[in-house]
């Protein structure tokens, strides 16, 4: 079985007015070991122009960190972000093999769900159904059926930061590289926890045009 661990961050909440401003994702393949079992994928977003509240407190901006000035530094133009996630995803299945498809996982994954379909359908592509199965993995659920068969008590919320403290999960909350890692250690932890270590990975493809690479991820996150 495949899965895709993927997690975004976005300039607000709707996917048909905001847009992503960081996403990031690691693929692995249970039923493989060695080259190609695991490859992640990771870009920032930079774009002309973002919501009036989006560096307001409380705002997307102020929560992630993620400045325009960041984004303007790190990030690549949103066409070229979709076309290198393109890119990725095409590596990890065959699109045209009904049989080839990934698992969606992750933390409330409709949210990131709902993103990704919005940006392949900004740029015509009907298609972004065709890479994963129709039913995803959504870890927020697996923890709250934890609570109900009392496997961990009640919190005071069920966000990702405060299940990790809870577990143990190392994470940095609102970036999507740590979001995307620990969502993948919550679900280990609760469900399968011989394959709880993390696995080595490959780099993702180049990006599709002649930018300078974005880095993936830091040292001792792999």
């Amino acid at each position: 079985m495949k899965v895709l661990w993927l997690d975004t961050e976005t300039t607000g909440l709707d996917p048909a007015a905001n847009r992503i401003t960081e996403v990031a994702a690691r693929y692995e393949n249970y039923d493989a070991v060695g080259a190609g079992a695991v490859r992640d994928f990771h870009r920032y977003v930079c774009h002309e122009q973002y919501p009036a509240d989006y560096m307001a407190p409380g705002g997307a901006g102020e929560l992630t960190g993620l400045t325009p000035e960041i984004l303007a530094e790190r990030g690549v133009p949103e066409r070229v972000a979709y076309g290198d996630l393109q890119a990725f995803l095409n590596q990890c299945v065959d699109r045209f093999n009904k049989r080839d498809k990934m698992v969606l996982a992750g933390y409330c994954v409709h949210f990131d769900d709902g993103f990704l379909r919005a940006l392949f359908e900004r740029y015509d592509n009907k298609y972004y159904g065709s890479y994963f199965w129709k039913k995803s993995l959504d870890v927020a659920s697996i923890v709250m059926h934890a609570v109900l068969r009392k496997r961990i008590p009640p919190l005071d919320d069920y966000k990702l930061k405060t299940v990790c403290n809870h577990l143990g999960v190392e994470n940095d909350a609102h970036g999507a590289v740590s979001d995307a890692l620990a969502t993948r250690a919550v679900y280990h932890k609760l469900v399968w926890p011989e394959m709880a270590q993390e696995p080595a990975s490959e780099p993702a493809p180049a990006q599709a045009q002649d930018d300078e690479p974005i880095s993936l991820f830091d040292e001792g996150e792999q």
